[in-house]
């Protein structure tokens, strides 16, 4: 068995694509106006429903969403932790939340679930999670595992 080293890789283009909020075409720029009114507020709280809102509008393919979100959303790192085995590399997507825990995780190439071992090992690191204005915030990552 091998030793596993993943790293989250997200961009907020690559999110937006995966937008939790869904968001038409004809109402991307009410969700963008919706998503901006919560960013204005610099409330913590209502950092997560203003990046989802904003990252939908971009998935819809609103410029000036996708704008904002390049230069306001930051990507996760990693923090702590090591461990776990895989055969070959792996893409696994995740969510990564406020607190920097990885969950909800599926190897993309595959319906099935990780294998049990390494799903654990990812449990176990600790990132950055992304923020959204300076404020943390749950976000899709996709992470890549890369034996050896």
């Amino acid at each position: 068995m091998l030793a596993a080293c993943a790293t989250a890789q997200s961009s907020f283009t690559e999110l937006s694509h995966r937008a939790i909020v869904p968001c038409r075409a004809a109402e991307a720029k009410r969700c963008y106006d919706q998503g901006v009114a919560l960013l204005a507020t610099g409330k913590p709280e209502l950092a997560q429903g203003s990046f989802e809102l904003v990252a939908a509008a971009c998935g819809a393919d609103l410029r000036e969403a996708c704008d904002l979100g390049d230069h306001v959303f930051h990507s996760a790192s990693d923090i702590a932790g090591r461990g776990g085995s895989c055969a070959a590399p792996i893409q696994a997507r995740c969510i990564l939340d406020a607190d920097g825990q990885l969950s909800e995780c599926e190897e993309v190439a595959k319906a099935a679930p990780l294998d049990r071992q390494l799903l654990d090992a990812l449990k176990r690191r600790r990132f950055q999670p992304a923020t959204w204005n300076s404020k943390p915030i749950d976000s899709p990552v996709l992470m890549r595992i890369d034996c050896g």
